[in-house]
């Protein structure tokens, strides 16, 4: 679509679609998609503070064991019939 910024700023997509011998269907679904991009993707990693991810699990390999350790934030959101059932599996 690069080669064609002209046609699509005059929204020529008849001539775009018959350059890329594809059908108009196609081409219009193609534009729409690309209107639907955000120009700048990088913009929301330079945010003022970054999100803090804190895990409700923290799982641990040891001796071929697996160790699982709850956080304080796990024990506020899970269920102890959700341990339960982890464990049996």
């Amino acid at each position: 679509m690069t080669k064609f910024i002209t046609e699509l700023a005059s929204n020529e997509i008849d001539k775009i679609s018959i350059a890329l011998k594809s059908d108009r269907k196609k081409v219009k679904d193609a534009i729409s998609n690309i209107k639907k991009l955000n120009p700048r993707p990088a913009s929301t990693i330079l945010a003022k503070e970054a999100q803090r991810v804190v895990p409700d699990l923290i799982a641990e390999v040891k001796d071929k064991n697996i160790n699982l350790a709850l956080t304080a934030t796990g024990c506020r959101n899970w269920r102890s019939t959700t341990l339960i059932n982890m464990s049996r599996t």
